[in-house]
């Protein structure tokens, strides 16, 4: 990307709806070493539809949890602060950014399936002893560039959408635009000041070349692979064939665990709990 196309597109970012304060101060969250849970806790309380919706999730079969969490300071004795940060980011997400976007991208069908990447990645990290509340972030967030896309350049972008479903997304963006939708998603995750790490995972979950960069920029190049094969009916056993060789080295991982994501992403549950 030029530095022209850069000026242009960050220019454009203003169009994006602003996220709730709190969800600010959570994501913000993420690069802080000392922060106080329970201050934070404190300030997700205070949402009162924010708190209502994250402890529906959380009492959900999404959890499984073995009995039911009543606040948010309860929520967070249970599942632990990292994962109520989580659920705060995607239910901010969600809730906040979905009425900008029937209109081009189907929410429902956009958000189930980052939902379905997402928990993939979390799976993959705790495979590879990876912090997975930040893998589930990223692979939420990977294609938001795609939503960036439909609401600074909804004309142009949705004629690319129309006539491009499938691998050929990527070079048609780039012909129209100069980039793509996983190199504006990255300055999305710049401008809300997500952590390096999920910048260069959502830059790079299209690009197996660089997923060397960091482990979790594998992790989520490797879920996306997996739902994209997924998604075009392939068999468990087509899916296994099909998956780059030299990743299992480079992550160290095998075939057991890569038929485990598969099975994580043929549960047709995943994600509703958040759109209901």
């Amino acid at each position: 990307m030029s530095e022209e196309q850069l000026k242009s597109v960050m220019e454009s970012l203003h169009r994006l709806p602003a996220l709730p304060s709190v969800v600010m101060e959570v994501i913000d969250s993420f690069a802080e070493t000392g922060i106080s849970t329970t201050l934070l806790a404190d300030k997700i309380s205070r949402d009162q539809a924010l708190s209502a919706k994250l402890l529906q999730v959380s009492n959900s079969s999404f959890y499984g949890l073995s009995r039911q969490v009543g606040s948010i300071n309860e929520a967070v004795m249970v599942l632990g602060f990292d994962s109520v940060r989580t659920l705060t980011v995607a239910i901010g997400l969600i809730h906040g950014l979905s009425p900008f976007t029937d209109q081009l991208l189907n929410r429902k069908r956009f958000w189930q399936y980052n939902i379905q990447v997402a928990t993939c990645a979390r799976f993959l990290a705790k495979s590879l002893n990876f912090n997975s509340e930040i893998a589930f972030t990223a692979g939420l967030l990977h294609d938001i560039g795609q939503m960036a896309l439909a609401l600074t350049y909804p004309e142009r972008y949705g004629l690319i959408v129309e006539h491009n479903q499938g691998p050929g997304l990527i070079e048609s963006e780039q012909q129209e635009f100069g980039f793509d939708h996983a190199m504006l998603g990255a300055e999305v995750a710049r401008h809300w000041n997500f952590p390096l790490a999920i910048q260069d995972a959502i830059k790079y979950h299209h690009d197996m070349d660089s997923v060397d960069i960091s482990v979790l920029s594998g992790i989520i190049y490797i879920a996306n692979f997996l739902h994209e094969q997924f998604r075009t009916f392939k068999t468990e056993e087509e899916i296994v064939s099909e998956f780059p060789s030299e990743l299992y080295s480079k992550l160290n991982l095998n075939e057991k665990i890569i038929v485990s994501a598969i099975a994580i992403l043929n549960r047709s549950d995943i994600g509703a709990q958040f759109l209901e």
